[in-house]
């Protein structure tokens, strides 16, 4: 896939220099190259350049326009775009669907990827073909596992003064504070593309975002390994709950800080951060919760989802 950026001036889409000379020439990629979506941004140059599939094939989402399609075959006729290059973007494309054994085996289709709902139209602008079009099918297998293992191991201490942690579990009491720690009052999955900043941060947002099977909050987890340990937990997911907060956190033997910075892409905006964060700022008065808990309780730790 070719990328919105451009690369010493030029789009990664129309980069002959990227497309044709390393990818294909020098690494021998023998694959097809599609663009992101919406990424194309010419017709006669990105052929040329090494793309061979437009992706979603118009100019802009639903506007009956493209830089290729009628385009590419007057591109074709009139000699502007050779003949060999349409026959090699065709070859490629078809290679890999042959390749993965299209051409003897179809096997159906069994979700649809822009509605949850178990029954809908298959050809869903036409409004034809009603009839079951998601399957709802599990297939995680045994991943949770694997996920955890990953998580963990994902995780950057950067600062460890005191010897703070690991944490042995037979803390006197502790205590978490942040939003981040909690729930998003709407589910997991209660923000499309989790485009959100709500509840603890466990994905960014945009088109490459999945739907939560389940997610244990910071919270939730913490306070399972206190309580079985007979320990007092207790936890604030209100940044702003400054009386609460000093309450809580001048009793506390260790306090746990949960803050979190969101960024995603750029065709959705959560709290004026269209895709780049605007800042280096935590988000949702994250700053000035650490300094409230940290000014009272000297055995503070602070986790950071970014």
């Amino acid at each position: 896939m070719c990328s919105y950026n451009q690369i010493n001036n030029s789009y990664g889409c129309q980069n002959s220099q990227m497309l044709n000379k390393l990818l294909k020439g020098e690494l021998d990629y023998q694959g097809f190259v599609l663009s992101d979506w919406q990424a194309q941004h010419s017709g006669v140059g990105s052929a040329l350049a090494g793309m061979d599939m437009s992706m979603p094939g118009d100019v802009l989402f639903n506007s009956d326009t493209s830089y290729w399609a009628a385009n590419l075959t007057v591109a074709v006729l009139n000699g502007t775009v050779p003949q060999w290059r349409l026959d090699d973007m065709v070859t490629r494309i078809l290679a890999a669907w042959y390749y993965v054994g299209r051409d003897s085996s179809q096997i159906p289709i069994n979700f649809d990827s822009w509605t949850t709902d178990t029954f809908g139209y298959q050809n869903f602008v036409a409004e034809q073909n009603y009839g079951l079009i998601n399957e709802h099918v599990d297939v995680r297998a045994e991943h949770s596992a694997l996920i955890r293992q990953i998580g963990a191991a994902s995780t950057v201490l950067l600062k460890n003064n005191n010897s703070a942690l690991p944490l042995t579990g037979q803390e006197k009491f502790t205590a978490v504070f942040g939003e981040d720690a909690g729930n998003n009052p709407l589910g997991p999955n209660g923000c499309p593309d989790r485009g959100c900043d709500n509840g603890t941060l466990a994905m960014g947002w945009g088109s490459g975002t999945a739907d939560f099977p389940y997610l244990i909050t910071p919270d939730t987890a913490i306070q399972n390994e206190v309580v079985r340990n007979d320990g007092v937990y207790r936890s604030i997911a209100d940044n702003y709950a400054g009386e609460q907060i000093a309450d809580v956190a001048s009793q506390a033997s260790v306090a746990i800080v949960f803050v979190n910075a969101d960024s995603g892409e750029g065709f959705i905006s959560v709290d004026g951060n269209k895709g780049d964060r605007n800042n280096l700022t935590f988000w949702q008065g994250g700053d000035v919760l650490i300094q409230n808990v940290s000014a009272i309780c000297n055995n503070t730790i602070l986790v950071m989802h970014t």
